[in-house]
């Protein structure tokens, strides 16, 4: 019995040291708050942690501080934000763009930005000018813009106009080449009347002339 009793006043004094550490530390707490919170001069009022200001001459919102006339632009997914004129920009996202000019998102191809539609277009997150389109990224090449009229897009490698793609392969990195001047063979490009000589166990190949030379195996002799 009598150890029953004391194991009951053991468990009541640890319950009650615990509330006063709760308790202790609280008061800690609400103290360091107390201690951080800004002091400002007379004729001059707190705006959250940016600082304090006076009435008239600036304005706070949702504890950033901006001139008058200006408000905030909250920092989001395409920019940190700031502070802006609603009669001369925009926010969209935390990114603020001049009148006139929109926000092209970030996307797949590009970090966005600010554009005039009048001049230009936005495609997932590229932004290319008029009468130019996009050429997206792909197994050749990390894409770009182009103008269809003066060229052509194959897996993200651009070309000019005459030109064609040669996919990358086995013996080379491929490119742009000229079909009446030129072949491809596994991404290796060799001018008219050149052939290509795969590499081998001989050597790394290349392009030869077959009247003039010879290929074994990778080694033109």
């Amino acid at each position: 019995m009598r150890k029953l009793i004391y194991c009951t006043l053991l468990a009541v004094a640890s319950f009650s040291g615990a509330r006063a550490d709760s308790s202790a530390t609280t008061a800690q707490l609400a103290t360091k708050l107390a201690a951080a919170a800004i002091s400002c001069p007379a004729g001059l009022v707190p705006c959250g942690t940016s600082g304090c200001y006076r009435p008239g001459f600036a304005n706070c919102s949702q504890g950033t501080l901006c001139n008058a006339g200006m408000i905030p632009c909250l920092a989001g997914t395409q920019g940190a934000g700031g502070c802006y004129q609603p009669s001369a920009a925009s926010c969209t996202q935390g990114r603020i763009c001049s009148s006139g000019m929109v926000s092209c998102a970030s996307g797949t191809l590009g970090a966005g930005g600010c554009y005039q539609p009048s001049a230009a277009s936005c495609t997932q997150g590229r932004i290319c000018s008029s009468g130019m389109v996009s050429c997206a990224s792909g197994t050749q090449g990390a894409g770009g813009c182009y103008q269809p009229s003066a060229a052509s897009c194959t897996q993200g490698r651009i070309c000019s106009s005459g030109m064609v793609s040669c996919a990358s392969g086995t013996q080379g990195a491929g490119g742009c080449y000229q079909p009446s001047a030129a072949s491809c063979t596994q991404g290796r490009i060799c001018s008219s009347g050149m052939v290509s000589c795969a590499s081998g166990t001989q050597g790394a190949g290349g392009c030869y002339r077959p009247g003039a030379a010879r290929c074994d195996r990778g080694r033109i002799y």
